[in-house]
């Protein structure tokens, strides 16, 4: 009985040295909130549950002569209804990065910082709900030398802190424990 669906829109606009973006993504009965609960606090088995989740983000880069700075901000909303009293009924969060590249001739310079609010949630049934420690921050470091235009060399250093109970993750293979620090160079 579930309609599962995905809708993505994206607008950009770019003039001279400026670029703006905004993309919005809608997913229905996909469950996002309850794939990453508890499984006492997921709807997912329950066939008569439904979920609707969205997610918007903004982005704004500046270009002057060898330097582009750049922002963006998301906003995402889980929510998911008809299931049992106690389970989940919605997530709210956001996020913003900052960044910024300089050019010296062949070298590139590189840093950026992303941080993600730990949010508010909702359980059905008004019961309580905690979102404590699921914040995130993130610190980039890089730099590349360009020897042709089809040959680059980098270095980029990144560490990704999560809060207690946070799962965020940069890896590429499995999610790491909740709360941990990444590092990687």
């Amino acid at each position: 009985t579930r309609n599962a669906y995905l809708q993505s829109y994206a607008a950009t606009y770019t003039l001279d040295n400026l670029y703006l973006g905004l993309g919005h993504e809608v997913h229905k009965d996909r469950f996002g909130g309850s794939l990453n609960s508890p499984e006492i606090r997921s709807n997912f088995e329950n066939q008569a549950a439904r979920s609707r989740d969205h997610s918007t983000r903004a982005t704004v880069k500046y270009r002057f002569k060898d330097t582009t700075v750049e922002f963006d901000y998301a906003w995402k909303n889980y929510k998911e209804s008809n299931g049992n009293i106690g389970s989940f009924a919605s997530y709210k969060n956001n996020a913003w990065l900052i960044a910024l590249q300089h050019k010296i001739g062949a070298v590139t310079l590189a840093t950026s910082y992303v941080r993600a609010s730990q949010g508010s949630c909702s359980l059905l049934g008004g019961k309580l709900c905690s979102t404590d420690g699921l914040e995130a921050q993130q610190i980039n470091l890089g730099a590349s030398y360009t020897f042709s235009k089809r040959t680059d060399v980098y270095f980029v250093s990144s560490r990704l802190k999560n809060g207690k109970s946070a799962i965020f993750s940069n890896l590429s293979t499995g999610a790491p424990a909740r709360g941990t620090t990444i590092t990687q160079t």
